[in-house]
């Protein structure tokens, strides 16, 4: 009789302690998709970066027949661009990347969530500990759905890069078919390493790292986890780019300047990459207990395997570490200038450490080492999501949306003058920001459309001749705050020579935007 009635103690308390569970993890999961709700409201009105009018501007040009690297030259492989012109045509304006940005930070979110639902059977439904994971997966995603955005939201290029390389970790990652890897899951698998790796370069590196930490459990996977799909990748890329016509610029014109120059410029990449503690403080400056949550997660991928006493599993994890650790910190780094949405790079990696993790304590043969580290990590999470900072949304998109007025009003006024006085191109002196050729309809003269004194030195010949041809090719110009180096008195005298202030008499009424409108004085349009 008192061994029944401590059994039904034990019963009655076991029950208290799940229905607190529920309790916390319920509030912290409101709170939790509170806070991303806000975000995704504002992703849908429209935010974007100042890299995010390049895009347009490059995507705009495509829509116009212009060739990107070639026409119009900027520092990113060809799936922005291609993103930007599909808004364009869509929407008319950044509308539809919007959407996509929405979809790919409530992707992040989930996508946790579904890999658990992936991996469950019938007989897992009432299993609490399954539902505790799941409750760990979401509050986990919601914490680096938030980062992420937050680091590269706004229609910026590395939130879908990630999110893209995330839905191949999804693929590769599948418990219940990972001995079975047909051609339909390779084919998947490949379509989303050509869309990450696409948004930029760096994805390269943390997809191997990400698939090395996967596989080191079963060597044999990763041929048909990465080796494969990453060639059909890298075939169908090749393939695109050659019926776009965007192969030989890439090859002669844009790949040259990155590897050459770009990531040199502060010295050794190869380097830079044993900076992890970048991504560490990046973390911390973000919300401190997201840095310790990932760092927990980094040291459970190789204490998870010390309970199944393997040797050759535990070096092999070690070894698969310490290169994907080099992988993402020379993803992070390849740049050199440590800019925020560059710390994106590495979500990926977090992802991966989460999914082990998730791995790791369902295959614990130890149950009290597994409600630890389940308690642990939870405590983490709980630290994360009810200290996460709040941030002035309606603030943030006024101060875009002001920013931006003076650029739309010169576009329009620029349009209107081309089509009025019969002309296709126009020159825009500046730098990067809320300029008009992420507006226009009509595409700026290139191949540089906004200039940088770095790429008009002396060891960028091509350029300088380039953009000195297209100051004498052009008929109207527009000025604001430009940056050409030691080439500036010989554009002004080109001004002052051949241009005036003086409209043409085609051109309509203008009115005050902050930009100065050149106009050639001789061979006037009529």
């Amino acid at each position: 009789m008192h061994h029944s009635s401590d059994s039904k103690k034990w019963t009655l308390r076991k029950r208290v302690l799940i229905i607190l569970s529920c309790m916390v993890f319920a509030i912290a999961g409101l709170w939790g998709m509170y806070d991303l709700y806000h975000r995704l409201l504002y992703e849908s009105q429209g935010p974007i970066t100042w890299d995010t009018t390049v895009y347009l501007g490059v995507g705009r040009g495509i829509l116009n027949g212009l060739i990107p690297y070639r026409d119009l030259f900027d520092i990113k492989p060809p799936g922005i661009y291609l993103l930007s012109a599909a808004s364009l045509w869509l929407t008319g304006g950044a509308a539809f990347g919007s959407i996509m940005e929405v979809i790919a930070i409530a992707g992040t979110c989930v996508s946790l969530v579904i890999l658990r639902l992936m991996w469950m059977s019938h007989r897992d439904i009432r299993n609490c500990y399954v539902l505790f994971t799941l409750c760990l997966s979401l509050l986990f995603g919601i914490a680096i759905a938030l980062y992420a955005a937050e680091r590269s939201g706004e229609f910026q290029v590395e939130s879908f890069g990630a999110f893209f390389l995330i839905v191949y970790l999804i693929v590769i990652a599948d418990l219940k078919n990972a001995n079975k890897w047909t051609w339909i899951r390779i084919a998947f698998a490949s379509l989303f390493l050509l869309f990450s790796i696409g948004m930029k370069e760096p994805f390269l590196f943390v997809s191997m790292g990400c698939a090395l930490l996967l596989c080191a459990d079963k060597p044999h996977s990763f041929l048909h986890a990465y080796v494969l799909p990453l060639a059909i990748a890298a075939g169908t890329g090749i393939f695109i780019m050659v019926i776009l016509q965007y192969a030989l610029p890439y090859s002669s014109i844009y790949l040259p300047e990155m590897i050459g120059k770009h990531i040199n410029t502060f010295g050794s990449p190869w380097l830079r990459a044993f900076h992890l503690e970048r991504i560490f403080w990046d973390l911390w400056a973000y919300e401190p207990a997201l840095s310790l949550t990932i760092t927990f997660l980094s040291l459970s991928y190789l204490l998870g395997v010390l309970p199944h006493g393997n040797r050759w599993l535990f070096v092999r994890r070690s070894c698969a570490a310490l290169c994907a650790l080099y992988l993402f910190g020379l993803s992070v780094g390849l740049g050199g200038e440590y800019y925020n949405h560059h710390f994106v790079f590495a979500v990926p990696g977090f992802i991966t450490f989460f999914i082990i993790f998730l791995q790791d304590i369902q295959r614990t043969p130890k149950k009290r080492l597994q409600y630890i580290l389940g308690g642990v990590m939870a405590f983490f999470l709980f630290a994360v999501t009810f200290t996460e900072r709040k941030i002035d949304y309606i603030g943030r998109l006024q101060f875009i949306r002001a920013d931006s007025t003076p650029a739309r009003e010169a576009a329009d006024q620029i349009d209107a003058i081309l089509d009025a006085c019969h002309l296709s191109r126009y020159l825009f002196l500046g730098s990067n920001g809320q300029q008009p050729y992420a507006y226009t309809v009509h595409s700026p003269l290139g191949p540089l459309f906004l200039q940088f004194d770095k790429l008009l030195d002396s060891d960028h010949p091509q350029f300088r001749q380039a953009f000195l041809q297209s100051v004498t090719q052009a008929e109207l110009v527009v000025l604001r705050d430009y940056h050409i180096n030691d080439l500036r008195s010989t554009v002004e005298q080109e001004l002052q020579r051949n241009f005036s202030k003086v409209p043409w008499p085609c051109v309509p009424e203008l009115s005050e935007t902050g930009y100065v409108f050149f106009f050639r004085s001789q061979n006037k349009p009529i």
